[in-house]
């Protein structure tokens, strides 16, 4: 973000980039040719796997604040979010089914499903995840998956605006104490969401785009 906000009334922006082909001893330098008066920060040490999930997991189960993950994960949840391609194995997804499971969730938002092409490939590999403390601190958060431009990713848009808090009465609801009852419907729930709903977006995809070739042909 700017170190300095001088007389900009814009609101405060943050970018960044999913991939460069900048080397670690070459990144100060690369960064400061651009918005030299931007801090930045990198992560361009590289790995035959790339980031590590298991350091994303501890992070995650261990920090006691509110945070946000947002970028290209390489993989995907489930077999809807792929069109074409080889099919990919339930091995291949394990590691990022698993460290998604840990305590963090999807945002809302609009825009794309896919959001990777090759123009032949479609896949949902980019996301923006939060950890449940999030809305402790920002009461609204808008997620935009924004037109694909030059780049084969379709760019993250992430908007939270602070709120003002507000102290608010207690209030005591009674379905609180079905809670305990309500737990037995968790994971019954949790199966059949994954076995109905989870591919709804790229069923409606497929039959939009069964939809558009049809009626080409009339």
């Amino acid at each position: 973000m700017p170190r300095e906000e001088g007389q900009n009334t814009e609101p405060t922006r943050m970018v960044g980039f999913l991939e460069t082909k900048v080397k670690e001893e070459n990144m100060t330098h690369a960064v400061g040719k651009v918005c030299s008066n931007w801090q930045w920060e990198h992560n361009a040490d590289s790995s035959n796997r790339g980031r590590s999930l298991d350091t994303l997991v501890n992070i995650s189960n261990t920090l006691d604040d509110s945070w946000c993950l947002l970028g290209d994960f390489n993989s995907i949840l489930h077999q809807g979010e792929r069109i074409d391609g080889n099919e990919v194995s339930e091995s291949e997804m394990a590691d990022f089914i698993a460290y998604a499971k840990s305590g963090l969730r999807e945002f809302s938002y609009v825009g794309a499903f896919f959001t990777w092409t090759n123009k032949t490939i479609w896949s949902r590999i980019d996301r923006a995840l939060y950890n449940t403390l999030w809305y402790d601190t920002f009461d609204y958060t808008h997620v935009t998956y924004q037109d694909q431009g030059l780049s084969d990713h379709f760019p993250i848009s992430l908007d939270f605006p602070t709120c003002p808090m507000h102290r608010k009465a207690f209030h005591f609801y009674n379905m609180w104490a079905l809670k305990s009852l309500l737990c037995s419907l968790r994971r019954p729930l949790n199966m059949l969401n994954r076995s109905k709903y989870a591919d709804i977006y790229a069923q409606q995809a497929k039959a939009g785009e069964n939809l558009t070739q049809v009626q080409l042909q009339l």
